[in-house]
Order: structure tokens, then sequence, then C-alpha cells
């Protein structure tokens, strides 16, 4: 009985250990991972390769490794090779890097939260290249400041600035630094005054650069100096007023300095000084203009240039007295060479025609007889003139006239009309002679409309066009010096112009129509305002 109650105890004992080891084992093979190793530069350089490695040793299961920024997972390859586990990130340097920070995190689950580990970077960057600014060209003894600007460097950059290779003192050249938020980098402004004399001309300034971080070699930038006396220029006098064709000097004297060249300029272009112009040397600066004539009349300008400084005069004003040209000379010119049988524009003239009765000299209820003026105006450049006397008188016979015709009726002109001729070619042809219109007819009783019409007999639109003039020249028909007739009066007028075909002709033809309302003279007459059918 004992031995079996020993036996008993030893199987139960047996089967806790059993049970205690099925619970433990469990508990041992579950082994939080080692703490992340980081290795990588902790300063970079803008533009290089970079690579950042994290080592995870131990730990079961196998841990996971990740690379973080800004808590957003960037990388989470990772390589495994026995008990260790290693995750390489690589980039290339930028401005996005600065002050980075990137985390290294491993898990594996037996932890409560990952295992990390963090690292930040600092990008160095290399400046801009910097930016010289102020004159090139300075007076002896004038104190002149110069500026440089170097921007975009990290850490802060050094600037100097020499003259050849003699550096400028700290009284002469300062400089003022500025970190930039924005950019976390950092700009340096130098400032240059010193008063170059004649011994700088032909001197160069640098301005230098040094960026040790990221470079041995500084960033230069570099100006020419001109130290000169200035150059000036001055117009003893500044109006001229030849008469035509006589020889003129402009005068330009050069006060100081010693020019390279001279120009003169007239209305702000440069003048060309050949033929009847003369001068314009260093040797001799002001401009000789022979043969006057009222073209040359304006605003001149002499400029003095050295290759480094150009300066000008005052305006000089040349105004030419007109020399008077006769009548006689006018119509000689202005008809030399002149052919009646050219129109005057090519492809198009534009004529204006307008109606000026004077008296009705016939009226029955079929005929309406007028005596008339037609004015005709048109733009011949061929009559026009420079000078003298504003208008000519030429006759008709002599110069080109468009012909126009009255439809059904053959005009006999009173006697030869002179045509006026404006200076600029406007011309105003003014015939009188006697119209008659068989086109009558009666729309109530004692009143009539009766219509003239009038075209190109051998040009179309296309050559000729014929317009109305306009309403603020003068009217289309112009009742002004119209003598009333005893019996019938006129009640109203208009004008159309319409453009019309014709069997017998190419082309289309301006047509200008002349509609009268007539009426006798009697106290019963109705429809007094009768107006033209005029459509």
């Amino acid at each position: 009985m004992f031995r079996y109650e020993i036996t008993k105890n030893i199987r139960v004992m047996a089967v806790n250990y059993i049970l205690i080891a099925l619970l433990i084992v469990p508990v041992i093979s579950q082994v939080p991972p080692g703490a992340p190793v980081i290795t990588g530069p902790q300063v970079i350089v803008k533009g290089d390769s970079v690579t950042l490695t994290c080592t995870v040793t131990g730990g079961a299961p196998t841990p996971t490794v990740n690379w973080l920024r800004d808590s957003v997972v960037i990388d989470s390859t990772s390589i495994t090779s026995g008990n260790t586990v290693t995750n390489t990130y690589s980039f290339t340097a930028s401005d996005a890097e600065h002050l980075a920070v990137y985390e290294c995190q491993s898990e594996n689950g037996v932890l409560q939260n990952p295992l990390s580990r963090t690292k930040f970077v600092e990008v160095y960057r290399s400046p801009t290249p910097p930016r010289l600014t102020g004159p090139t060209s300075v007076v002896p003894g004038t104190s002149t400041t110069w500026t440089c600007t170097s921007e975009g460097g990290y850490p802060i950059q050094t600037m100097t600035m020499r003259k050849g290779n003699t550096q400028f003192s700290s009284s002469q050249f300062t400089t003022t630094t500025q970190f930039v938020t924005s950019s976390q980098s950092y700009t340096v402004v130098g400032t240059l005054r010193f008063p170059p004399t004649t011994a700088d001309d032909g001197q160069i300034l640098y301005c230098d650069v040094l960026h040790a971080e990221t470079s041995s070699t500084p960033q230069t930038v570099s100006l020419p100096l001109s130290v000169r006396s200035p150059l000036s220029v001055t117009a003893p006098r500044t109006f001229y007023n030849p008469d035509e064709t006589e020889t003129v000097t402009l005068a330009c004297v050069v006060t100081n300095g010693n020019p390279t060249q001279i120009r003169w300029y007239k209305s702000t272009q440069q003048l060309t000084v050949i033929g009847r112009y003369s001068g314009s040397t260093t040797s001799s600066p002001s401009l000789t203009i022979s043969g006057v004539v009222m073209s040359d009349a304006g605003t001149y300008v002499c400029e003095a240039t050295d290759g480094s400084a150009t300066v000008r005069t005052n305006n000089i004003q040349l105004s030419p007295i007109e020399r008077s040209a006769t009548e006689y000379d006018i119509i000689t010119t202005v008809l030399n060479g002149y052919n009646r049988l050219v129109r005057p524009i090519d492809p198009v003239n534009n004529v204006t025609h307008s109606l000026i009765p004077k008296e009705t000299i016939v009226f029955n209820p079929k005929t309406l007889e007028f005596k008339a003026m037609q004015c005709v105006s048109w733009n011949d450049a061929r009559l026009s003139w420079p000078r003298g006397q504003p208008r000519i008188s030429l006759p008709s016979s002599v110069i080109w006239l468009p012909d126009i015709v009255m439809l059904g009726q053959e005009i006999d002109h009173d006697f030869e009309a002179k045509a006026i001729i404006m200076k600029n070619g406007d011309v105003t042809y003014c015939p009188q002679n006697e119209i008659k219109s068989t086109n009558c007819e009666e729309k109530s009783g004692s009143v009539w409309e009766c219509n003239f019409k009038f075209l190109s007999w051998s040009y179309d639109k296309v050559m000729l066009d014929i317009h109305f003039p306009s309403v603020l020249t003068r009217p289309s028909i112009d009742m002004s010096i119209y003598y009333e007739h005893d019996e019938y009066e006129i009640v109203s007028q208009c004008a159309v112009r319409r453009e019309m075909s014709y069997p017998c002709r190419v082309g289309t033809y301006p047509e200008l129509t002349y509609t009268f309302v007539i009426r006798r003279r009697r106290s019963f007459c109705r429809n007094l305002n009768a107006s033209p059918t005029c459509n």
C-alpha cells in the first residue's frame, strides 16, 4: 500500500513538470530585439549621396526594421543575416533634408512599443554666385559705393573685396549678415566705399566669397574701373533760323574730356553725315548743313562719348525761313510732267459729288429743268506743293476729271470752269450747266416727284468710287442759293447712293440719285409734307 502511494505521487509530479514545461517554452522562445544602432554622417553637403544604416541585433521572432521621417515610414526594406537585421536608406542631399530628423524603429511584438533611435542631419550649402553692383566709370576723387551680395550659404560664408591683389581695409569695406528663416541660409551683403583716383583707372574690383565647408576655392565676381575726368559738351547757341538755300553751322563745343566719337541727332533719329551734312568729328564736332531746305526744320542734339560716358547738349532748334514761291512757280512745278489721262490714285480714286440748284427753268408734269452747279471733289497728290500760297486755280482742261455724267442727258457746260486746287492736292470742281429730268411722276394732286441720276461713264467702283460728301463738309443737295420759282415750289429733296450693274458694261457702278418733290403754289394743295421716295 505504501509503495502504491509513492508510485502515484511520482506520477502526479511528473505530470505537473510536463505542464510547467509546456507553459515555459512559449515564453522563453519570444525575445525582444536589441536597440537600433544608426551609422551615417551628421553633416552632409548639398548634392552628395548619403547613406544611413540602421542595424538591429537579436530578437525572436526576427524584428522588422523601418526608417521613418515625420512619423511616416520612408523605407521598410531590410536584410537579415544571422541574428542581425539591417535597413539601409540612401538619398541625395537637398535643402529639404536640412535639420531633418530620421528615426529607425525595430519591433517584433514582444515589447509594448517599438525600440527606436533618431539622427538629425545638417545640409551644408554653397552660396549662389555673388553679385557685384556699382558704377564702372567714376570721376576722380568722388566717394563711390559698390555692393556685393552673396545668398544661400550654410553655414555662414565669408566675404572680402580687393582692388587687383590689394585687399580693402575694414574702414572701406563692411559686411552685414542676415539669416533667412524661410530657406535656412545666410545672406551676406558687403559695402565698399572709397574715392578712386586717376591712378585707379583700368583697375579691377573683385568680390571674393569663401565657403570653406563646401569648397576651398572662393567664388569671385569683378567689375572694371574707369576713372576719368568728366566729359561735357555744350551748345553755345540753341536757335537758328537761316533762309532757305543758305548754309548753317550748328555749333557743338567739347568743354571737358576727350571724346572718341561725336554723333548728331534730329528728332531722336541719328543723322548720317554725308552729302549736305559735314562735320560731326572729334576734331570738328559742329554740324554744317549746306543748302538748307524746309524739311531740315526740327530739333537737333550733339552727343559725345569717350567709351565710358555719353553726354549731350541741350536741344538746338533749327527753323528755316521759307523762300517765297510765286503762283507761276507753283503751277509750273505741279504741271511739269502731269498726264491728265491718268487717274491720280491707283487702284481706286474716291470722289464726292453734290448738287447745288440755282433756279427752276422749266417745269411741266413730265419735265423738270434746273440751272445748277455740280460740285465734285477728290485728291490728286500730283497737284500738291510744299510751300507758297495755299491754293491755285487751273482750267479743267489741263487736269484729270472724273467722267461723271447724267443718265439720259448730254450736259453742256456754260463755260470752262476752273478747278480750285489746295496745297495738299485736294481738288474742287463746280461746273455750272442746265440739267433736265424727264423722269417726273405725279404723286398726288399738284405734287410731283422728279429724279436726276449721275454716274461715271467709264470707271466702275473698283477704279472710281463716288460718294456724297460728309455732312460736316457740305450737304449732298445745297439749296442755299436757290432762287424760288413763281408758280412752283420745292417741298423736299433727298439724295440716295446705289450700286448698279448695267447690261452693256462689266462691273458695279455707284449711281447717285437726287430726288425733288415739287408742288404748285395753290392754297388748296394737299399733302404738303410729301417726301421723295428714297428707297
